[in-house]
C-alpha cells in the first residue's frame, strides 16, 4: 500500500538522497476531502533505511485508519517522537489526528518565580550565595516594577 520513492540523488556518495513515501488509499476507504488516490509525503534528505522505516509506519497508520482502529503500540511510540514537520505532513494526508496542545503550567510572574526559586533552593547553597540571590531579586523587582 505504501512505497519508498527516490526523488533524486545529490553527489556521488549517495548520502544526500531525497526520498518520498507514495501510498494508495484503498478503494472504498474513507479518505480526507481533497486528497488524491495516491498521495505523496516528501521526506527530504534522509537515508534509505530511514525512509523504509517511515514507509512501514505509514502502511500501519493507513491500515489502522481504514479499519478504524488505533495504531499499534510500536507505531504510537514512533509517532510520539516524530518531529513537528513530519507529523504535520502525516496529519495533512489524513493519517493521524491533530496533536493535542501541551498543557503547560501557567506562566509565573517574576516575583512569583523568584519566590519559588528561593523556596526550592538546593541544600548545598552557602548563606552568602542566598544573600546574593536576594540582592539580585531586589534588583530585578526594582527594574521591572510593573510586574506584580
Amino acid at each position: 500500500m505504501a512505497s519508498v520513492t527516490k526523488i533524486r540523488s545529490r553527489g556521488t556518495a549517495g548520502k544526500s538522497n531525497l526520498y518520498a513515501i507514495d501510498f494508495v488509499w484503498p478503494a472504498g476507504a474513507k479518505r480526507p476531502e481533497g486528497q488524491p488516490d495516491r498521495p505523496r509525503i516528501r521526506l527530504g534528505q534522509v537515508t534509505k533505511r530511514q525512509a523504509e522505516e517511515v514507509c512501514r509506519n505509514v502502511e500501519s497508520l493507513l491500515a489502522s485508519r481504514v479499519l478504524n482502529q488505533p495504531p499499534r503500540v510500536e507505531v504510537a511510540e514512533w509517532l510520539s517522537g516524530v518531529s513537528g514537520g513530519l507529523y504535520a505532513k502525516l496529519e495533512a494526508k489524513g493519517l493521524v489526528d491533530p496533536r493535542e496542545p501541551a498543557v503547560d503550567e501557567p506562566s509565573l510572574r517574576l516575583r512569583q518565580w523568584c519566590g519559588r526559586f528561593l523556596r526550592q533552593r538546593r541544600v548545598d547553597v552557602k548563606p552568602r550565595t542566598i544573600q546574593l540571590y536576594r540582592h539580585t531579586i531586589r534588583g530585578l523587582n526594582a527594574h521591572f516594577p510593573s510586574n506584580p
